[in-house]
């Protein structure tokens, strides 16, 4: 070695050279990797080589992102916690990021165990963890939409108005506001949410997807459906926001991505009507002959122009074999008040539909 070279080897130096093997070696392996990084900036390493920011040297040295090398070393952390765990240990970040959630180690390690055993005792899913991290994590707040108190008292008028008595199920149920019909109707009810973190708010909801609700419900065994589908406005933005205004949205009342198949991200266009029509289908097998489906809608303005969410539901339940059996007119609260008053829709609407006899 000369002597030019052994000078220019500080042990700063010497260790940032260790760490960054250990990154080249472990490409393939993002615990190691972040474990490194960690390593890197918590001691400044990077400053060895000429970079005076965390952030540069990870650009300029890795064509890393901040973002992307944070969750690496995010990761690398929630994996401690999980140690010893068993024999099945995680081995991408995505399968850990669900769990950064949940501050508490213990809680992570049930969530990761329990995730496994979904797993049939192989490695997880992000999914499969996701879906564990939820029971254990209460939402930011409880619904952006739940059934309003005028819309409860028209729904329990239309199930008593049409003779129904046994048990009445809501396949977009949200927090449960349902079982409330129980009450103010004298029924049974029932809940089928797609969300775990909503679905664990009340006991009679069942965790479960509107799009195979007879995967959840024997066809043609429910005796009525009361249900207020999401109308494809401006509560359907899913976008990654930032700033500190307020947004009642689906995405951020909830506090992180919907599932796949949850119509709440869903603006009003033909995905939206497919879905809809899809699970209008289901809904229709799952009630009993005669049996009925109350429907909470309404309408909302965009670009200036009202769109027609409640009569495409109208129609597409005609053509779905049901029949128009009583209808109510909400206002809507609060319209008058507010910059965009002038945009907003008078009311809401309550449809009731029976489906005709065997």
């Amino acid at each position: 070695m000369t002597p030019e070279l052994s000078a220019s080897l500080t042990p700063e130096l010497l260790d940032l050279m260790e760490h960054e093997k250990s990154i080249e070696a472990g490409i393939t392996s993002m615990l190691d990797m972040g474990y490194s990084f960690e390593k890197i900036r918590d001691g400044r390493k990077y400053r060895a080589c000429g970079h005076t920011t965390f952030e540069a040297y990870c650009q300029e040295r890795w064509k890393l992102s901040r973002q992307h090398v944070y969750r690496m070393i995010d990761a690398c952390q929630i994996a401690r916690d999980l140690s010893p765990i068993g024999d099945i240990a995680p081995t991408h970040e995505t399968q850990l990021r669900p769990l950064k959630a949940l501050p508490d180690p213990e809680a992570r390690a049930e969530a990761w165990s329990e995730a496994v055993e979904d797993a049939g005792g192989d490695q997880p899913t992000a999914k499969q963890v996701e879906k564990a991290v939820a029971k254990r994590r209460p939402p930011k707040k409880d619904h952006p939409a739940p059934f309003s108190d005028p819309i409860l008292d028209k729904v329990a008028d239309h199930l008593k108005e049409t003779g129904q008595h046994g048990t009445v199920l809501d396949p977009f149920a949200g927090t449960g506001r349902v079982h409330e019909l129980r009450e103010r109707a004298g029924v049974n009810t029932m809940g089928i949410e797609i969300e775990p973190e909503w679905a664990a708010k009340h006991p009679d909801t069942h965790e479960g997807n509107a799009l195979v609700l007879t995967d959840s419900v024997e066809p043609g065994s429910v005796d009525a459906i009361a249900t207020s589908p999401t109308y494809g406005n401006r509560m359907a933005d899913h976008h990654d926001a930032t700033g500190d205004s307020v947004r009642l949205t689906y995405k951020h009342t909830l506090g992180r991505d919907l599932h796949d198949d949850n119509r709440g991200q869903m603006q009003w266009g033909d995905e939206y009507r497919r879905f809809h029509r899809a699970a209008w289908v289901e809904a229709v097998a799952a009630l009993k002959p005669a049996g009925t489906l109350t429907l909470n809608i309404k309408n909302h303005i965009r670009g200036d122009k009202q769109q027609r969410v409640t009569e495409w539901h109208l129609d597409t339940l005609y053509d779905l074999g049901l029949h128009l059996v009583a209808l109510d007119i909400v206002p809507t609260k609060g319209l008058m008040a507010g910059a965009n008053a002038d945009t907003r829709t008078l009311a809401e609407y309550v449809m009731t539909f029976r489906k005709d006899d065997a």
